[in-house]
């Protein structure tokens, strides 16, 4: 007569317990992804709060240079033959050597409005200082121009 064999059992994992161990990893990642997303978002608000600083010694800075703070807005004055004057280069170009701008600030021909071809690398600057981490339209606002908005002739009367 034989003996029938005892099947000895090897060690290691049924499928429940490997499902269930995956239950707990997902939701210790479920409990930290909050707390990750708040600590980008500290940092997103600490690198804006940053840029602000930023913007303000550069206007200190502009001020200590020229003797005034740059004007809000500056009006380019046409061509002869062209009666319409149009709005000129902000403020912000004006301060972009004290932004560590200077090599954008010489390109700029400041005999002719932003909105001329020639001042192209003015138009399509994006100034990481003047833009939060956090706000949604940060790309959108980083590119300045389109094609119809560049032009070689003065505006129209």
């Amino acid at each position: 007569m034989t003996i029938p064999r005892r099947r000895s059992r090897l060690p290691g994992f049924t499928l429940i317990e490997l499902l269930v161990v995956i239950t707990i990893i997902a939701v210790l990642v479920a409990l930290l992804l909050p707390a990750v997303q708040a600590a980008r978002e500290a940092a997103r608000r600490a690198q804006c709060v940053n840029n602000l600083k930023q913007l303000g010694l550069a206007a200190m800075n502009y001020h200590d240079t020229q003797g005034s703070f740059p004007a809000g807005s500056y009006v380019f004055v046409p061509p002869a033959g062209v009666s319409k004057a149009a709005e000129n280069f902000s403020c912000f170009v004006r301060m972009l050597p004290f932004f560590e701008q200077q090599t954008v600030y010489n390109s700029v021909n400041f005999q002719l409005s932003y909105a001329y071809v020639d001042n192209i690398t003015l138009t399509n600057l994006g100034l990481g200082a003047l833009a939060c981490p956090s706000d949604p339209w940060t790309p959108v606002a980083l590119t300045t121009a389109s094609p119809g908005f560049m032009r070689r002739t003065p505006p129209p009367d």
